[in-house]
């Protein structure tokens, strides 16, 4: 005998039965249903390696940036100090020459 009789916290109905045709659809549903299971899981395995990837990328992108940033800071500071070296090299010649000029 076929029951489809609705499960009690209101899920879908719950077939059971004794006959051949009755075990046959059950064992289809099952077989169905762990595929369906499967496919999700293949599917959650995927999105975690994908997410694992993106992560990664999302890391990697990071810390080049802050290597550039750092680099970009390194090389402001040697402009810098490139300056500062050529204005006491002109205060120096401008010095030599106040003196020359002075004997």
């Amino acid at each position: 005998m076929l029951s489809t009789e609705p499960h009690p916290q209101g899920r879908l109905g719950i077939i059971k039965g004794d006959k051949p045709e009755h075990q046959s659809i059950t064992n289809m549903l099952k077989d169905v249903c762990t595929q369906t299971i499967t496919d999700i899981e293949e599917q959650l395995r995927i999105q975690k390696k994908v997410d694992t990837i993106t992560k990664q990328e999302h890391e990697d992108a990071e810390h080049v940036r802050i290597e550039q940033a750092c680099l970009d800071t390194e090389q402001e500071e040697q402009a810098h100090q490139d300056k500062i070296q050529k204005l006491e090299e002109c205060w120096k010649a401008v010095a030599a020459t106040k003196h020359k000029l002075a004997l």
